[in-house]
């Protein structure tokens, strides 16, 4: 026999816009562009940030040799990442 649960929000951000939806507010659309920009670009421009303070510190940072060894390190996290994400990402389509 199913019973009818209530729907339990996941987040922060399904809680608010359940809030919103409720009382018929929402974010305008400036603050909207705004959370998605951030939400989309915010790792990419970390990563630049993080890039620029090293190429500035260190004087070998940019060299061929140095990011070769970097992304050869990083390969196998960065495949296990990317599998993660798409096994989680089916297993919420499923659910």
């Amino acid at each position: 026999m199913l019973v009818d649960a209530p729907y339990i929000p996941a987040s922060i951000i399904e809680i608010e816009a359940q809030k919103a939806f409720e009382t018929g507010k929402s974010r305008s659309a400036f603050g909207r562009q705004l959370a998605t920009l951030a939400l989309r670009g915010g790792a990419l421009a970390v990563f630049i940030g993080v890039l620029a303070v090293f190429s500035v510190s260190a004087p070998f940072f940019l060299t061929v040799g140095n990011i070769g060894n970097v992304l050869g390190q990083s390969a196998i996290a960065g495949v296990l990442a990317i599998g993660l994400t798409m096994s989680s990402s089916r297993a919420a389509r499923m659910s």
